[in-house]
């Protein structure tokens, strides 16, 4: 008689368990969950002892961020209310989640405690994601991640954990932290260098590791987002252009890594490692990122290649490739995001404004490039100053109803400052730009620092072209130093 679920085995496997799911094995195979997901069905952790727990570590196990630096310090109630905030916004629509990560072998009290507070604080959230709707699955996802991939991730966690503590109001950040987050960092980065996709689980790795590393320097004062975007992108390439049969899940961080790449690419006329595919029956598929405006992104590719081969093209080649634009063009121009039915009572109305405004900035967004592509600055400036207009106004506004900066709008935003040729305009503008976008200061101020060197060079320059920009702000800020 074959064995039942039961006896083939009485544990979850790790992933299961570390997200509390029911875990449906089968014999000689992953279990249900992982094998509908792609993932290595894995059960490595140490099987408990028999036996009630004594009643001292029972008692220790209910006391919620207890740990030998609590216990000795005689006062847990402070690192109590650190590790696990109530946040006002939790009566608000945020979803409620067990303040609580799950013991994970080869982490000591210190790194879980820090990395506990990365996940479970509201701030870090914020960061990163469109609302509050998608912290719940962004979770369960990022520890699925950390149990079954901790050697490859842990260093990429903890540097984003400690960057996260720096910029925190709600701890005292000692220079040991920072100095550890670089270390983290340069580990994570070393071994994303050394990281080699043999599988489909591989992928989904790789994305995991390259986008904790892209939070990191998105959080701090590293300056090679664009470097770490291509590099990742690089690593699954073969895979992702070869293997139709990816799911979201597998997917979850490719938006927010070919996002840097596209901004870098757009300002220096190169073209993207990937040409981003839109998952099969995913049309109406929100993602955490960037919403609805998943499909602009092969648009935003085709743009990019487009660009370099007008600054690499003759005479000859020119009328193919301004005809090959005026289809992008029409085709973005008839772009309208799919919302699914169950939009508006399944995202709070900050979520849904934010999510409408990205969808409306990144389609106008990429008119405005397109028409720079086909008219140099100087020239044929009334539309280029309408739909710059447009995308100002639209982020203004958005930003003043919610009181939220709005992601991943740094594309459209740029390409809307570029047109501002009044001093007081641009001074308006360029002291708006910290409110308007969101991740760290610093990225904020290096989104200033490009558009005050754009705004210097076409002062002074009398015809500039879109595929130019690199060099000419290169040159500027050259000249301003």
């Amino acid at each position: 008689m074959p064995p039942s679920p039961k006896s083939i085995s009485c544990r979850s496997c790790d992933r299961c368990h570390a997200l509390k799911e029911k875990c449906q094995q089968r014999q000689g195979a992953a279990c249900a969950r992982c094998d509908r997901l792609g993932f290595e069905c894995l059960n490595r952790r140490p099987t408990k002892k028999a036996g009630r727990p004594p009643r001292s570590a029972k008692l220790k196990q209910t006391t919620p961020g207890s740990s030998p630096l609590s216990d000795a310090s005689g006062d847990s109630s402070k690192d109590d209310r650190r590790l696990y905030p109530v946040s006002p916004s939790s009566s608000l629509g945020r979803p409620i989640i067990p303040r609580c990560l799950p013991t994970i072998n080869n982490l000591t009290s210190a790194d879980h405690r820090l990395i506990q507070q990365m996940l479970f604080d509201d701030a870090g959230a914020d960061y990163f994601l469109l609302g509050p709707s998608f912290v719940q699955s962004h979770l369960e996802l990022l520890i699925s991640h950390l149990v079954t991939s901790q050697s490859v991730l842990k260093d990429a966690f903890l540097a984003v954990a400690c960057t996260l503590q720096e910029q925190s109001d709600l701890v005292n950040t000692e220079p040991t932290t920072v100095r550890s987050g670089y270390v983290h960092a340069c580990s994570a980065l070393k071994r994303l260098r050394e990281y080699q996709v043999q599988s489909k689980h591989g992928v989904s790795e790789c994305l995991a590791l390259g986008a904790l590393v892209l939070s990191f320097a998105h959080c701090s004062t590293a300056t090679d987002a664009p470097a770490i975007a291509s590099r990742t992108l690089a690593l699954i390439k073969e895979s992702y252009e070869t293997k139709p049969d990816f799911s979201h899940q597998d997917l979850v961080f490719m938006s927010c890594i070919i996002l840097p790449e596209i901004f870098e690419c757009l300002i220096h006329g190169s073209v993207p490692t990937v040409r981003y595919r839109v998952v099969k029956g995913s049309e109406k598929y929100v993602d955490r990122y960037i919403g609805l405006t998943s499909p602009l992104l092969p648009h935003l590719y085709d743009i990019c290649e487009l660009s370099n081969a007008i600054s690499l093209g003759d005479n000859e080649d020119m009328s193919e490739i301004l005809k090959a634009l005026e289809l992008v063009d029409q085709q973005v121009t008839a772009w309208r995001p799919d919302i699914p039915s169950d939009f508006f009572t399944r995202f709070t109305a900050v979520e849904v404004s934010h999510m409408l405004c990205q969808a409306q900035v990144m389609r106008l967004g990429c008119n405005l490039i397109i028409h720079r592509l086909k008219f140099p600055f100087g020239l044929n400036n009334g539309p280029a100053a309408a739909l710059a207009m447009s995308i100002l106004t639209q982020l203004d506004m958005t930003r003043a109803a919610t009181n939220k900066r709005i992601l991943s709008t740094s594309i459209p935003l740029i390409a809307a400052c570029f047109e501002l040729q009044k001093a007081s305009d641009r001074e308006i503008w360029h002291s708006r730009i910290p409110e308007l976008i969101g991740y760290s200061p610093g990225f904020a101020e290096d989104v200033q620092n490009l558009v005050s060197s754009f705004w210097n060079a076409r002062d002074t320059v009398d015809c500039l072209s879109w595929y130019n920009v690199g060099h000419v702000t290169e040159l500027a800020q050259g000249l301003d130093t």
